[in-house]
């Protein structure tokens, strides 16, 4: 069962580097882009002080590489280094479409 969120883009960053394969001892890199979204569902609490208010923030972690975002982001990917195509993108509003394992499958805008 995917599921399918309302959600606003609000931020973005690459997190890139390595780390060691405590099993293998191997060097392994990682490039991925994280996505910040907020949902559009105003965060319903009045009975406490304690929780947040607003809306409530969803990050997700998708691989930084051109054909997985092609996939994901169809129509509005470009292959570009700016990330121009991404900036762009800041604000509005989207239809999430989660992959099995909670990840972005596709984004479509609403």
């Amino acid at each position: 069962q995917r599921k399918v969120i309302n959600m606003i883009l609000i931020g973005a960053e690459v997190k890139c580097g390595s780390f060691t394969d405590r099993q293998t001892g191997k060097e392994i890199e990682y490039n991925n882009l994280m996505l910040y979204f907020e949902g559009t569902e105003e965060l319903e609490n009045p009975e406490s002080d304690n929780f947040a208010f607003g809306r409530q923030v969803h990050a997700y972690k998708i691989k930084n590489e051109a054909d997985t975002l092609k996939s994901a982001f169809k129509g509005f990917y470009k292959e570009d280094d700016s990330g121009d195509w991404l900036k762009n993108l800041a604000g509005v509003d989207f239809e999430i479409i989660e992959n099995r394992y909670g990840g972005i499958q596709r984004v479509l805008e609403n």
